[in-house]
C-alpha cells in the first residue's frame, strides 16, 4: 500500500468519526428542543426556547470573622433541591446553537436563537432601569414572561453581571435596548464615579435614564474583581460598535483602578474592594484573592479584544491584555497547592498560602477544634481549605466541577 493510500484511509476514518460525532450532537440538540423547551409565554405561537431548572445546592452552615479578630458568627443556609420543572431561559446554549448552524449548514438553529433574542428584548429588561433580568442573581421565566429569583433563599431579583450574556445575539436583536443597558449598568453598580467605587449587584427600578444612581456609597459593599471586569468588557463591546466616549472614560477609570492594585510580582488582584465597617469613608482593597478570579483574567483578555477594534481603544486594550496575561499566570502558579494537592479557595495577594478564615468554612480541623472549644455552635461548620479538580469551589456546590482549570485553558 502506498503512503498516499494510507493517508486516504486515515482521512476516511477521520471523516467517519467526525460524522458519528456530528450525528450524536444533532441528536442531543434535537432532544433539548423536544424535551427541554417551552414556548414563550406558554403560547404555541411563541418562540421555542430551551430552558433549565432552578439552581440546586447543598445546605451548609457558614462562618465568618467578626470585626474583632477571634470573634465568629454562624449562619445556616438551607439546601435547595433540584426542581422538577424547567422554565428558566438558558442563554448559555445560544452560542452552541449558532455554532451548530455553522457546522451543519442548517440555518434553523440560528433562527431559534434570533427568535429567543427578539422575545427577550421585548420582555427581559426592567422597563424603569433598562437592566436585563439575567446574571448571578436573576433569571427569566419563559412561561410567565417575568423575572425569576435564582433560588428560594433570595426573595427578590437583583442585577449582578456574569458571563452568561450572549452579546452578539442580543445586539443583533435590538441595539437600542442594549445601548440603554450599557449605560444603565454604570448608574446601577457605581456608587462614587470619581473613584469608581461600586457594588457587585444592584436593585432594579431606579431611574437610570435621568442619571440617577441606584445606591448611595456604602463602604461595606463588595466591589468584586469579576464585576469590574465584566463592566470593562461590556463597555468595550459597546465602544467597538459605536465609539461611545462616555463608556470609554468609565472603562479607562475602572481599568486603572484595578491595575493600581494588581500585585507586580504575583500578578494577582484583590478579591474585592470593601470595608468590614459601614461607616468607613473609603472601600479599601482586600489583601487576598479568590480562585474564581481565573475567570476575571479571561474577561480582561476578552475585553482587550473589543477595545483593540478601534484606534482610540488600543492603549486600553494593551493594558487589559497585560493585566489578563499576568493574572492568568499568577492563578496558574499560585492557584494550586502542591503540598495539600488541592486548589485553595483563598490566596494572599503575594501568592502565599492563606491560612485565615474568610467566610464559609474553617481552613483546617485544628482551627475548627480551637474555635469549638470556645464556641460549640461552630460544630456544624465544614472544614474546606480548597477543592479538588472535580469538586465545586464553594461548600454549597454539589460536585459541580472546579472552574479554575477551565478558565486557565480559556486564557491560554
Amino acid at each position: 500500500m502506498t503512503s498516499t493510500a494510507v493517508h486516504t484511509d486515515a482521512e476516511k476514518q477521520k471523516d467517519v468519526a467526525s460524522n458519528r460525532y456530528l450525528d450524536a450532537a444533532r441528536d442531543a440538540v434535537q432532544i433539548l428542543l423536544e424535551k427541554q423547551s417551552k414556548h414563550w409565554g406558554d403560547d404555541p405561537a411563541g418562540a421555542l426556547s430551551i430552558v433549565i431548572s432552578g439552581l440546586s445546592y447543598r445546605g451548609f452552615t457558614t462562618i465568618g470573622t467578626g470585626v474583632e479578630k477571634g470573634t465568629y458568627y454562624t449562619c445556616v443556609f438551607a439546601g435547595e433541591p433540584m426542581t422538577p420543572e424547567a422554565y428558566r431561559l438558558d442563554m448559555r446554549i445560544w452560542p452552541i446553537l449558532e455554532l451548530f448552524s455553522d457546522i451543519t449548514g442548517d440555518p434553523k438553529y440560528r433562527k431559534y436563537v434570533a427568535a429567543m433574542a427578539q422575545a427577550f428584548m421585548r420582555d427581559g429588561f426592567d422597563p424603569v432601569s433598562g437592566l436585563p433580568y439575567l446574571g448571578e442573581m436573576a433569571e427569566f421565566d419563559v412561561a410567565r414572561r417575568a423575572p425569576a429569583t435564582i433560588a428560594s433563599m433570595y426573595s427578590e431579583v437583583y442585577f449582578k453581571p456574569n458571563d452568561c450574556m450572549p452579546l452578539d445575539a442580543l445586539w443583533a436583536a435590538d441595539p437600542a435596548v442594549m445601548s440603554r443597558m450599557f449605560h444603565s449598568m454604570f448608574y446601577g453598580l457605581i456608587q462614587r464615579p470619581e473613584t469608581m467605587e461600586y457594588n457587585r449587584f444592584c436593585e432594579y427600578g431606579f431611574d437610570a435614564d435621568n442619571k440617577k444612581f441606584c445606591r448611595e456609597f456604602n463602604s461595606h459593599n463588595n466591589a468584586t474583581a469579576y464585576a469590574g471586569a465584566y463592566m470593562i468588557h461590556w463597555w468595550g463591546y459597546f465602544f467597538a460598535r459605536t465609539g461611545d466616549a462616555e463608556c470609554r472614560e468609565w472603562a479607562e477609570k475602572m481599568t486603572d483602578k484595578w491595575l493600581a492594585v494588581q500585585n507586580p510580582e504575583s500578578g494577582l488582584v484583590p478579591a474585592w474592594f470593601g470595608s468590614n465597617r459601614t461607616d468607613d469613608s473609603v472601600m479599601p482593597p482586600k489583601t487576598f484573592c479568590n480562585n474564581w478570579d481565573a475567570s476575571t483574567a479571561v474577561t480582561y483578555l476578552r475585553a482587550a479584544k473589543e477595545w483593540g477594534k478601534r484606534p482610540e481603544g488600543k492603549a486600553l486594550a494593551a493594558k487589559l491584555e497585560t493585566m489578563g496575561h499576568r493574572l492568568a499566570e499568577g492563578m496558574a502558579r499560585y492557584g494550586y497547592d502542591v503540598e495539600t494537592r488541592n486548589f485553595p479557595q483563598w490566596i494572599n495577594i503575594d501568592g502565599s498560602r492563606r491560612l485565615e478564615t474568610t467566610w464559609y468554612t474553617f481552613y483546617s480541623q485544628e482551627e475548627k477544634d480551637e474555635v469549638r472549644a470556645r464556641d460549640p455552635k461552630v460544630d456544624a461548620v465544614d472544614v474546606m481549605y480548597g477543592s479538588g479538580f472535580y469538586e465545586g469551589i464553594r461548600p454549597w456546590m454539589p460536585m459541580a466541577g472546579n472552574p479554575l482549570p477551565y478558565s486557565l485553558a480559556l486564557a491560554a
